[in-house]
């Protein structure tokens, strides 16, 4: 799992493939999905769009931090993290 920085401009490192996932960690919340550069630069917006079978993910999502990084749920700032492809890869979409 590798820790992902978004600048202001929406400007990801390192950069994603098409269809990475990331995992929004901020206050104890986890969102796993496609990041929107478009809605990360609209104030207020969810910039993270989740897949259809969201719940399924969260738990591998979950189990994998929990694995790997359990400190991650300690950090007081919001965390981006690459979420592993063979999570990923589960991941089904509506309209897709």
């Amino acid at each position: 799992m590798t820790l992902l920085n978004i600048l202001g401009d929406g400007t990801v490192y390192p950069p994603l493939r098409v269809n990475d996932l990331v995992i929004l960690l901020a206050k104890g919340n986890i969102q796993v999905g496609i990041f929107s550069r478009e809605k990360f630069l609209e104030p207020g917006t969810d910039y993270i769009q989740e897949p259809t079978n969201r719940d399924e993910i969260l738990l591998q999502v979950v189990s994998k931090i929990n694995e790997e990084m359990p400190h991650f749920y300690e950090k007081k700032h919001t965390l981006h993290i690459l979420c592993p492809n063979s999570i990923s890869k589960m991941a089904e979409w509506k309209n897709l």
